[in-house]
């Protein structure tokens, strides 16, 4: 698509489909774009943001110490079901609010992350759709640059060839998180 031609979702899909889209897919990447063609936020709104973090954090390593005690219950009752869930979940989740404190670089997040975002979007689509994706397909890498588009970004120009290596980082990444939205999506469609 042309720089003055602004993509939709179900063009996206289309591209993805191959063909007539399922609404399924059009809804998942309309669910997806405000990560990727947001705005960048502030830095009050950041430190606001990464304050709830280190606070959730902080209540996922607390109930962490202190959930066991339901294990020792008196007078013979057993530990709920749900605590027993929580303590397994628990340390996942603070691992991943670990990571969501990213380290800055002088000037907000890596401007690639966005774009890392799109192709593993894309990618994860392509592999809901079709069972698998194909990393190599330049009809991959052209949803990839009609998405990025379609999301709000700039168009960054008509050789597709500029996204090989974001779908390749895409595979090798573990976005199970993405596969399993847009499974839902697909599931709720059904």
């Amino acid at each position: 698509m042309k720089a003055d031609a602004k993509p939709t979702f179900a063009d996206v899909a289309k591209l993805i489909a191959k063909g007539s889209p399922p609404e399924w897919l059009v809804e998942g990447l309309d669910f997806f774009s405000g990560f990727i063609g947001s705005d960048p936020i502030s830095t009050t709104r950041r430190k606001e943001l990464e304050e709830i973090i280190v606070r959730m954090r902080d209540a996922a390593d607390y109930l962490t110490k202190h959930l066991p005690l339901f294990t020792h219950l008196s007078l013979g009752l057993r530990c709920p079901d749900d605590v027993a869930v929580a303590l397994t979940v628990l340390p996942k989740i603070k691992k991943r609010l670990a990571h969501a404190i990213l380290p800055r670089r002088g000037g907000g997040r890596h401007p690639s992350d966005e774009r890392k975002l799109c192709a593993a979007v894309v990618v994860e689509a392509w592999g809901v759709v079709h069972g698998k994706p194909e990393p190599e397909s330049p009809k991959l890498w052209t949803a990839c640059n009609e998405y990025w588009q379609a999301c709000g970004r700039a168009y960054r120009g008509s050789d597709v060839d500029t996204w090989r290596s974001d779908c390749r980082a895409a595979l090798a990444d573990n976005h199970e998180w993405i596969r399993r939205i847009l499974s839902a999506f697909k599931t709720g469609h059904n």
